[in-house]
């Protein structure tokens, strides 16, 4: 059976003014103070390779799937909410960012493309109602949009056994994979955290 690498990633948020992502990764920090410092993050993307080809460091290839409230990280990106974006537009800074790899079929892959191109053409926007419950834990959000760990989540899990779930953070769903032994990457390939055995 074939197998074809996808890789879920994670932003790190920096002091520069952005207070959304600031807020979400301080916020759900301290509801997962047992995670690894490394894991700190905000944002969550699903990166779909060109031929299982991610490429390096300031020539990434492939597309970034995820629901944004508008913060858009790159010029070319298509859809406001569920979106798709080149890799080399979103990951402009790579620092910022590390991903966890997953070998799904080539069957899945193709149903999971399949499923969020149905997403991105039935856009309905971001899901604003949701993220606040990582603030307040009121249990409230729209049935049809997303957030992005929502939205990266539910997608992922179709083919990856994890206890991942769709209304976990981005930082909750690094913690969970890291805690179930994925290993955590920075962008330039090298290992970032290994995961717990």
């Amino acid at each position: 059976m074939t197998t074809k690498e996808i890789r879920l990633l994670f932003y790190k948020p920096d002091i520069d003014g952005n207070w959304v992502d600031n807020g979400i990764a301080g916020w759900t920090r301290l509801f997962n103070l047992d995670a690894p410092k490394e894991l700190i993050c905000s944002h969550e993307e699903l990166w779909f390779p060109d031929i299982n080809d991610f490429g390096s460091i300031g020539n990434f290839n492939g597309d970034c799937w995820t629901s944004t409230m508008g913060q858009i990280r790159s010029k070319n990106t298509v859809g406001s909410g569920v979106r798709v974006a080149p890799a080399v537009d979103i990951l402009k800074h790579p620092h910022r960012w590390f991903y966890a790899k997953f070998w799904i079929s080539q069957f899945w892959l193709n149903e999971i493309r399949v499923r969020i191109q149905i997403e991105l053409e039935n856009n309905k926007g971001y899901d604003k109602a949701m993220i606040l419950n990582f603030f307040l834990p009121l249990g409230i959000g729209e049935k049809d949009k997303w957030i992005c760990s929502e939205f990266c989540n539910h997608h992922l899990k179709l083919d990856i056994t994890s206890g991942i779930t769709d209304k976990m953070s981005p930082l909750r769903t690094a913690k969970t994979l890291h805690n179930e032994g994925y290993d955590m990457f920075s962008l330039d390939g090298s290992l970032m955290l290994e995961g717990k055995e």
